[in-house]
Order: C-alpha cells, then sequence, then structure tokens
C-alpha cells in the first residue's frame, strides 16, 4: 500500500576536440521495493533500495590515409548499492522483532583499450583489438543496524585482460565471410576462448540473409 517509489536523476556530458572525446556520466536511483523480497517484512515502506553509477571515459580515434583506423580509450567506473531489508527475526508464534538490515557495497574499476582496424583493398577488414580491467576496489558489507551485527565485510581486487580478432572477407560485392575470436584471462577463474563466425548475403536490395554463429563466456562476480 503507497509502495513502489521510484526516484531517478542523471547526468551527462560529452566534449570533443580533434580525435579526442570526454564522456562523463552520473547516475542515482532510489527505488522503494513493494514485493518484499529476499523474505522481509511485507508492506513496510522503509525497503529501498540506492543504486550509484558514474563513469569518465576518454578515447583517441583517428583514421590514417592508408586506410588504418587507430582506437584507444581509458575509462574509470564507479559503482555503489546500498539497500535497507526490514526483516523479521522473531520465532514463530512471538511477537515481531524487526531489524533493518544493511547493504553497503561499491567498486572501482579501470578499463584500459587499444583497437586497430585496417581496411584492405577497400573490400576487406581485419580487427585487432586489447582491452585490460583492473576491479581495484570491490568493496561487500552487510550488517544489522540495531542490535548491531556484522555478515559480511570484505574488501577484494580482481583484474582480466582480453585480445581479440576479427576479419571480414568480401567474397563477391554481396557476399562476406566473418571470421573471430576473443581470449580472456580472468585472475578469479583463468583463461577462455570463444570463436564467433558469420555469412552475410545480400541477394538483392534491401534484403539481407545472415548465418551466425558465436560463443561468449562471463566469469562469476565477486557475489557470486
Amino acid at each position: 500500500e503507497d509502495l513502489d517509489h521510484d526516484q531517478t536523476a542523471k547526468v551527462f556530458g560529452r566534449l570533443a576536440w580533434h580525435d579526442f572525446t570526454l564522456e562523463v556520466i552520473a547516475s542515482d536511483r532510489r527505488k522503494q521495493v513493494p514485493t518484499a523480497s529476499f523474505y522481509t517484512v511485507f508492506d513496510d515502506p522503509r525497503f529501498e533500495v540506492n543504486d550509484l553509477w558514474g563513469y569518465a571515459d576518454l578515447k583517441f580515434e583517428h583514421a590514417f590515409a592508408s586506410d588504418t583506423t587507430v582506437m584507444a580509450r581509458l575509462s574509470y567506473d564507479h559503482y555503489g548499492y546500498k539497500a535497507t531489508y526490514p526483516t523479521d527475526y522473531a520465532e514463530p508464534g512471538d511477537p515481531p522483532f524487526i531489524v533493518l538490515n544493511k547493504d553497503d557495497n561499491f567498486g572501482d574499476w579501470l578499463t584500459v583499450e587499444g583497437q586497430l582496424t585496417q581496411r584492405i583493398a577497400d573490400r576487406h577488414t581485419v580487427i585487432v583489438g586489447v582491452d585490460y580491467r583492473d576491479n581495484f576496489r570491490q568493496s561487500e558489507l552487510n550488517y544489522d543496524e540495531d542490535p548491531y551485527e556484522v555478515w559480511t565485510d570484505e574488501e577484494g581486487r580482481s583484474w582480466n585482460a582480453g585480445f581479440y580478432a576479427q576479419g571480414d572477407v568480401a567474397l563477391r560485392t554481396n557476399l562476406v565471410v566473418s571470421a573471430g575470436g576473443r581470449y580472456d584471462y580472468y585472475d578469479s577463474f583463468g583463461a577462455t576462448l570463444n570463436p564467433r563466425a558469420g555469412i552475410i548475403y545480400s541477394p538483392w536490395n534491401p534484403t539481407t540473409f545472415k548465418v551466425l554463429y558465436g560463443e561468449a563466456f562471463r566469469a562469476p562476480n565477486r557475489y557470486e
């Protein structure tokens, strides 16, 4: 009753100068949860979650006369998750004993990426790239407010690096074969290799047929 409040504020900015582009965003969302998830007390207006997110991204991209395009980017991201869970700790048959359980989790990471795109004979394209991500802050805190008791209090750090390559070969003006793959290494999981391939055929305008195959992988995050 009178739940499901939602409030969001966002700020976005973009600045471009020659081959450089800078983007900055900040977002704050507060959401009152009406579903009593996580075994919380039903119809309690204090159940609220707060998502904080922001990033700054600086990109350099230049196209050379030799049909070569170079891109490099550096970005910083921040994410925060705060929540209040009204939880009834009373034993069955006892009067309610409602405690406010709190989540206070944060993450900060840096990403570096470089990419080279080469056009060959105005028909074929080769793309190679590398990226690296350093999750230099991974903070998890969960506690009861009163009486105070900490359930989770962990600080961590992780990183992953990747290399990818793809080639698009135009066998005919209306037939393109694409193949590539991505290799990633996660310090928490290990290595993974994921291929992708495709055939794109355009017999007449504007009709296109595609046959695509791909694999993908996501390593478990810290909470998982």
